[in-house]
C-alpha cells in the first residue's frame, strides 16, 4: 500500500464482485495469514 491503512475484520460483509471496483493492492502470504487468523477469531472458528 502506498500509505498506512487498516482493515476491520470484526465487521465483515459480503459484496458482489462487480461492486468492488479496481484492485487496490495485494497482500503478502504472511499478511494474509494474519487476516485469516483475525477472521477465525472474529467468527469464533
Amino acid at each position: 500500500m502506498p500509505r498506512t491503512c487498516a482493515a476491520n475484520l470484526d465487521h465483515v460483509q459480503t459484496v458482489a464482485r462487480a461492486k468492488v471496483g479496481a484492485l487496490i493492492t495485494t497482500l503478502t502470504t504472511g499478511r494474509m495469514a494474519q487476516v485469516g487468523d483475525a477472521l477465525r477469531f472474529a467468527l469464533d472458528l
